[in-house]
């Protein structure tokens, strides 16, 4: 660095000064390029000159197609609640009264996402290939489910007495801020997913004979620190063919998970561990606070369920709301 600046300082010094003319001259040279460029501005000249890149598209435009009088403003709301991704098609039935229909394949492509918005007392069967399910702001709605949902995703949101009869594969069931719905799915294997579930009162699931309810208000009581806006469920089948349910955490990273996977993902990780230390002849020492191991059959389950931990996480049977038998009555109305 100092031979740099000696060498710089070595240049400028043999390079001869400029004089007063030359300097002012520089002066008014700068001053012209100055004016120029403002000129160009003014003018709107610079954009022309400047080469121009290829265009951005940022999104499709979504092609809506509905059933009933739907404004403008309600047709912006009703495509930002979807949230249709990829897919640029939209089939709503927008507040429709006493119908009771079969869609096939003549009136919607697969490509199309379904959407029911503000319809009461309906009877609908989808024998139709689809993108998704959307159902919102529905009141006594009872939807059948034949047809193959591409995405294998179905939400509901702000709905009260729904009825969904499921008869193909579902990956995601998404429901929030509902009440007295009830939810069948005929064929375990069609369940492959999960449920997730947000501010829901009377929310029953039942996959073949397992049965799983749902209520935010009785869920409070066992956790008070939930929150009817942001806390999330996960309810999923698990290995012995029963529902559980567990509420979602976020981890540091920010990723949403169960508290139940994270201490599965942390156990697995502590065995891989000591393994790789025995192959080695080493000796680890267990980690503070490592799940599962330190948990007596007979103590209180650490879920909160009130449950012995033998009966409750161990086997993986977590009931935050206490469970109806298999031959429940498989309808809003006839639970009332």
């Amino acid at each position: 660095m100092d031979l740099q600046t000696k060498l710089k300082a070595r240049q400028q010094a043999s390079q001869p000064k400029p004089t007063e003319e030359e300097e002012a001259a520089e002066k008014e040279r700068q001053a012209q390029l100055a004016a120029e460029a403002i000129k160009q501005i003014e003018d709107g000249n610079q954009d022309k000159q400047q080469p121009k890149g290829p265009k951005v598209k940022l999104a499709e435009k979504m092609l809506v197609t509905s059933e009933g009088n739907m404004s403008k403003e309600e047709s912006t709301r009703l495509q930002a609640m979807v949230g249709t991704g990829k897919c640029s098609k939209l089939k709503a039935f927008f507040q429709l009264e006493d119908q009771n229909r079969v869609i096939d394949e003549s009136e919607v492509q697969p490509d199309e996402v379904i959407s029911f918005s503000g319809c009461k007392n309906c009877e609908y069967t989808i024998d139709a290939r689809c993108t998704k399910i959307f159902v919102e702001r529905c009141e006594n709605f009872l939807l059948r489910l034949n047809g193959l949902i591409l995405t294998h995703t179905i939400e509901i949101d702000a709905c009260e007495k729904l009825n969904l009869l499921a008869y193909t594969k579902i990956g995601t069931l998404q429901v929030e801020r509902s009440s007295k719905i009830n939810l069948l799915v005929q064929d375990p294997q069609h369940f492959s997913g999960f449920m997730i579930w947000a501010g829901c009162y009377m929310l029953r699931l039942q996959v073949e004979d397992a049965v799983m309810n749902c209520d935010f208000g009785l869920t409070q009581k066992l956790d008070p620190t939930i929150n009817i806006e942001r806390t999330q469920f996960k309810v999923w089948l698990n290995s012995q063919g029963k529902l559980s349910c567990d509420k979602i955490i976020r981890l540091e990273n920010g990723f949403p998970t169960t508290k139940r996977e994270d201490d599965e993902h942390e156990r697995r990780k502590e065995e891989k561990l000591n393994d790789f230390a025995q192959r080695m002849g080493v000796t680890v020492n267990r980690k503070e606070g490592a799940v599962g191991g330190r948990i007596k059959p007979n103590e209180p389950c650490p879920c909160g369920s009130g449950q012995k931990y033998k009966k409750c996480c161990q086997n993986g049977a977590t009931r935050l709301v206490a469970q109806q038998a298999p031959g429940a009555p498989a309808t809003v109305d006839e639970e009332e």
